[in-house]
């Protein structure tokens, strides 16, 4: 490991960036290398309790409105501090792929229309 980098403490596993979620129920994986209670917010949410087992944190979803949304884990540790993860960025509902994020630049500069090339 190089001098100076330390491997996150909390990492949420699923769902992939940028995954397409199709089902009425998805379950959150969420890894993390110190104790604590891991907790779960979706789309700016209040903050839900993840279930420990088999070596992870887990949250089973009642899945939302379809669209973009975005996923954040953190664990709250016993000393108080709350390593968080990055925002995890995924899609619910069925249709085509989720646009690449170069697509959805293009897609906001053209009014919200796809260009056809």
């Amino acid at each position: 490991m190089a001098k100076g980098h330390e491997e996150p403490s909390i990492l949420l596993n699923y769902p992939k960036l940028n995954e397409r979620i199709t089902s009425s129920d998805y379950t959150f994986r969420v890894e993390t290398r110190v104790g604590g209670a891991v907790e779960l917010s979706i789309d700016d949410g209040p903050w839900q309790h993840c279930r420990d087992a088999a070596g992870y944190w887990w949250y089973d979803w009642r899945v939302g409105t379809p669209g973009k949304h975005k996923a954040v884990a953190r664990v709250v540790t016993p000393d108080g501090q709350t390593p968080t993860t990055f925002p995890r960025y995924f899609h619910v509902g069925n249709g085509e792929a989720a646009p690449k994020p170069v697509q959805q630049e293009l897609i906001r500069r053209n009014g919200g229309r796809k260009s056809r090339k």
